[in-house]
């Protein structure tokens, strides 16, 4: 398999799992959101986390919430809580 044809089956395996996952996944992204935004109106703020590469997506996501997501807008409290390397490395450290 060349390149070309290796990154158009990715990128079609891609889109097939999104297509299949609709059905089951719409409602519980659904119920996260309104939990996200239930919290926010009542004052709280978001924690993120994540392990790896989902990690990189937990600081993303919260950058989002600080920054602007599609408009412009005031900041929402938001955290990554593996953005702290020193406490991270330590829990790690002690719990192996």
């Amino acid at each position: 398999m060349n390149l070309i044809e290796r990154i158009n089956e990715t990128f079609n395996d891609s889109a097939q799992l999104q297509l299949t996952s609709l059905d089951s996944l719409a409602q519980p992204i659904a119920q996260a959101a309104e939990l996200v935004v239930g919290r926010l109106l009542e004052g709280g703020k978001i924690l993120s986390c994540g392990n790896g590469g989902c990690a990189g997506n937990a600081q993303h996501f919260s950058s989002l919430m600080l920054n602007r997501f599609e408009r412009e807008r005031p900041g929402l409290p938001a955290m990554a809580l593996t953005t702290d390397s020193s406490t991270l490395t330590a829990i790690a450290n002690d719990y192996s």
